[in-house]
């Protein structure tokens, strides 16, 4: 078995997920759209929820056999404002840095 790192980066356009071994090397890199919503004022919005699809899609699509997976590391883009309730499930769809 192949030790690996997952890292998850939450990008303005993708979501990618990468399997690394320890030197660093890809085992396997995915990439998924993350739509964006340009508003007639310039406001640029994304649903939360197509981030979850986005990820997930991307995770599914790496082949994981013979890998043991040993950590995860994800990152995002920031600043973008993701307003929830109090069951932390989004309001409406998120103003992002742009």
């Amino acid at each position: 078995m192949t030790r690996a790192v997952l890292g998850l980066d939450l990008g303005t356009s993708e979501a990618k997920a990468g399997l690394f071994d320890f030197e660093g090397r890809p085992l396997g890199i995915v990439r998924r759209p993350c739509p964006i919503e340009i508003g007639p004022d310039g406001r640029a919005e994304q649903d939360p929820a197509a981030w979850w699809r986005a990820l997930a899609g991307a995770v599914r699509g790496l082949d994981m056999t013979g890998v043991e997976l040993v950590a995860i590391c994800g990152v995002g883009q920031g600043p973008t404002l993701a307003a929830l309730d109090a069951e932390a499930r989004p309001v409406r769809a998120a103003i992002t840095w742009q």
